[in-house]
């Protein structure tokens, strides 16, 4: 009995631990697709100053936008790389960025070279709105599927919570009988 409890202890310690890394992992993914969505939108708020002012302070978000951009994308391929579901929309993400940035660029370039009609152009394509709003929905799909991912390992270490405590009562329990019965052999 005491062996059983004991096996039972270890197997729920385990999948606490495992439940306790998972919701770390979890929080770590969703923080960084966040970040990701930032850093797309301090790149269009850099693009949406420049178009409007012409002014090259405008493009400081940008710029450090699009350093920041390669980072975060990594930093997502590398959090889910054990995850062979995530890497579809991974890989669409990745896709879809590089449509908004090529977007964002040309907008910038038709500017510096006083086409600005040019620039509107590519802007009232939608073709850049399409892509963030796509990022977004991907973005938050991926984060559901992570929270169900998660929801599932929470619930099995809710159960083993309980078969440890079921565990630990019987042990206990086992053990004051074992303590009883010495007590009234001697």
């Amino acid at each position: 009995m005491l062996a059983l409890s004991g096996v039972v202890a270890y197997r729920a310690g385990v999948t606490l631990a495992d439940a306790s890394d998972r919701l770390v992992h979890t929080k770590n993914v969703e923080l960084t697709l966040e970040r990701t969505l930032s850093v797309m939108r301090d790149a269009e708020t850099g693009q949406r100053g420049f178009l409007l002012t012409r002014s090259t302070d405008y493009l400081k978000p940008y710029e450090v936008a699009l350093t920041e951009l390669g980072a975060r994308l990594m930093e997502l391929r590398e959090l889910l790389a054990d995850d062979a579901t995530a890497q579809r929309p991974l890989d669409e993400i990745n896709a879809l960025v590089q449509v908004k940035t090529n977007e964002l660029a040309r907008t910038i370039d038709l500017v510096r070279g006083s086409r600005t009609d040019e620039a509107l152009d590519v802007v009232l394509t939608d073709s850049g709105r399409v892509a963030m709003d796509q990022i977004r929905a991907l973005v938050e799909r991926m984060e559901r599927d992570s929270e169900r991912e998660l929801a599932a390992r929470l619930t099995a270490a809710d159960e083993a919570r309980s078969a440890l405590t079921r565990s630990i009562a019987a042990a206990t329990a086992l053990a004051i009988a074992i303590l009883c019965v010495l007590v009234l052999v001697t």
